[in-house]
């Protein structure tokens, strides 16, 4: 069975301020799970350190 094919059934969604937890129930009874961070914020922390470091130059 390919992505495409997968029949969701039935979904759960979790929203917090710490983020957001997702799951779908497929038709042959598996289940896809994900976080994402709250709006706003990253995917992986540190990813937007870069922007806020001082830049030094030697």
């Amino acid at each position: 069975m390919s992505a495409a094919d997968e029949v969701v059934v039935a979904t759960w969604s979790e929203h917090s301020e710490i983020g957001h937890h997702y799951e779908d129930l497929l038709a042959d009874g598996s289940v896809i799970a994900w976080t994402e961070p709250p709006f706003g914020e990253t995917l992986c922390p540190g990813d937007d350190a870069e922007k806020d470091a001082p830049v030094i130059h030697i």
